[in-house]
């Protein structure tokens, strides 16, 4: 019984540590999403595109830099 309860205790603890992780990844994408909306209205597409690709080198494991590096291609 000790033994269970201590299983769920991790399960508990590795769920709240990936729902902070995917908090992060959100606040993280509204912050990219307004840079890029401010440099979007500056008619700077190529900047966009620069960091956009930026984004897309260096965080190649995350599929949001992915679908937003295919989206600003498609923009352009």
């Amino acid at each position: 019984m000790k033994h269970l309860k201590l299983q769920s205790k991790k399960l508990l603890r590795n769920w709240l540590k990936k729902g902070r992780f995917l908090l992060y990844l959100k606040l993280n994408l509204f912050k990219f999403l307004r840079i890029s909306k401010a440099l979007y209205t500056l008619h700077s597409r190529y900047i966009l595109f620069f960091l956009l690709f930026i984004m897309y080198v260096f965080k190649s494991d995350t599929s949001y830099s992915k679908s937003f590096f295919c989206l600003s291609i498609y923009q352009v």
